[in-house]
């Protein structure tokens, strides 16, 4: 998406990660953290990112 308010380039390039170095890790941990994660969602709202972790 251009960013038309910012001086200079106002484009950033998008790369492909699906070869990255941390992709192996990700999977492993979203296997483990995608039950907790959906079991904490079906009775809570969650309002950002620190309400999360407070409540996991």
């Amino acid at each position: 998406n251009p960013k038309t308010h910012k001086d200079g380039i106002p484009v950033r390039p998008i790369e492909s990660t699906i070869y990255a170095a941390t992709t192996r890790i990700s999977k492993f941990l979203d296997k483990i953290l995608r039950p907790i994660f959906d079991a904490k969602c079906n009775d809570t709202t969650i309002i950002d990112g620190a309400t999360l972790i407070t409540e996991l």
